[in-house]
């Protein structure tokens, strides 16, 4: 831990040989503190940001740092595929708890990491508008896509801005590093299921866009779904421009 607990800290130096206790007081807060084979992503499971910033700060950035004995907080920062792993669980347990400030606490503390689409998909069944224009705006994997230019560029860069004003990291308002977002194909039928339309609508303009892959096959399944749910209104908004259809 790179600094003993404060209550730890207080208490030592009430006591009469205060001055030969106080090296105690990173030995009493690690024995205090999480259990060594807690994984991070279970700890985000209690919601609490300063149990992620407990078991970051007990963890050791090296593997010349590693201790003696086994803990998990050996690996989480020093060894790359596991800190990567638990990223990307911790995201998906974020996610499913709609914690937006988790989300940001993850990015700004990690590195280069690959986000799972069920993070998307469950921001969209949710509704959490903020949690997906955080995953845009942050989404590595579609930096060439904002530096192309035009009115959607102009968007996207208002919906930076605006949340660069919110997030937790003061330093890089983009996080830790690169994070590549996966969006996938469920992703706008995980909104449409949660029936939010708006949700919808949102996907199809700033991420789905005109794509043929998978993610375009999301969309035509959900221009099905809308017309046989009688949604004249969101099936004309994801139809490509240069298609018409007949709702008569």
């Amino acid at each position: 831990m790179s600094t003993p607990l404060a209550i730890v800290d207080f208490v030592l130096r009430r006591q009469p040989d205060a001055g030969a206790l106080h090296q105690l007081a990173r030995t009493i807060s690690s024995y205090l503190g999480p259990s060594p084979s807690l994984y991070l992503s279970q700890a985000c499971y209690f919601g609490s940001l300063q149990l992620l910033d407990w078991i970051w700060d007990c963890s050791c950035t090296s593997t010349a740092h590693r201790t003696s004995t086994w803990s998990l907080s050996n690996f989480l920062r020093s060894d790359l595929h596991y800190s990567r792993y638990q990223f990307a669980q911790s995201m998906k347990v974020a996610a499913n708890r709609g914690d937006w400030e988790m989300v940001k606490w993850l990015f700004a503390h990690f590195s280069d990491g690959q986000v799972p689409w069920e993070v998307a998909a469950a921001a969209a069944w949710s509704g959490n508008l903020p949690m997906l224009q955080f995953l845009l705006v942050n989404d590595a994997g579609r930096r060439d896509v904002e530096e192309g230019g035009g009115q959607k560029k102009r968007e996207v860069e208002a919906m930076e801005r605006e949340i660069q004003s919110e997030t937790v990291s003061e330093g890089n308002p983009r996080g830790g590093g690169e994070h590549v977002v996966t969006w996938g194909p469920w992703v706008m039928a995980s909104a449409k299921r949660g029936k939010h339309s708006t949700i919808v609508q949102w996907l199809n303009e700033y991420v789905l866009g005109e794509e043929e892959d998978e993610q375009g096959k999301d969309k035509k399944r959900e221009i099905v779904a809308a017309l046989e749910d009688g949604d004249d209104a969101l099936a004309k908004a994801l139809m490509p421009p240069v298609l018409t259809i007949r709702l008569d």
